[in-house]
């Protein structure tokens, strides 16, 4: 299976768009989605329509991005075709497609949705060596961005 790739961006982020194209070079053929601007959010009016709690305590960028998903997925409701959906800031294996192919291949139709990606900025733990240590790989989001290591 072979499924559309989809990026969101805010229009006013040309250069995390130049950004995200250049750090996955390697994977064609990725759609732009244009992302709501959570700076032009009226709160009082998605408060008023139920779409967010008078509580929340989320800042306007991270509504405007759930906002962004939101629409999105609907598009892909509606469509009934799977997409990918990356963040603009999203780093991709030069291998994704055959990588994400084979997974969705075992997976049969037993799916409806995947969740690719996690944040760099946490430590992960492996146990190696049960009963006698463990392994803890710390990863850097500024270094990763820099692309892969080169000997």
């Amino acid at each position: 299976m072979h499924m559309k790739l989809m990026v969101i961006n805010r229009d006013c982020d040309v250069e995390r768009y130049d950004s995200f194209c250049q750090m996955n070079g390697s994977i064609a053929d990725i759609g732009r989605f244009s992302a709501i601007d959570g700076q032009t959010l009226d709160i009082q009016e998605l408060q008023s329509a139920g779409l967010i709690a008078p509580d929340l305590s989320y800042s306007r960028g991270a509504i405007g991005s759930a906002l962004s998903h939101i629409l999105l997925w609907n598009a892909v409701v509606e469509n009934e075709q799977a997409v990918s959906i990356f963040e603009d800031d999203a780093i991709l294996s030069s291998n994704f497609h055959e990588e994400s192919t084979r997974i969705i291949e075992s997976l049969e139709n037993e799916w409806d949705i995947i969740l690719w990606g996690y944040n760099y900025d946490v430590n992960l733990v492996f146990d190696l060596l049960p009963g006698v240590t463990y392994c803890v790989a710390n990863f850097n989001q500024t270094l990763m961005r820099l692309g892969p290591v080169r000997a």
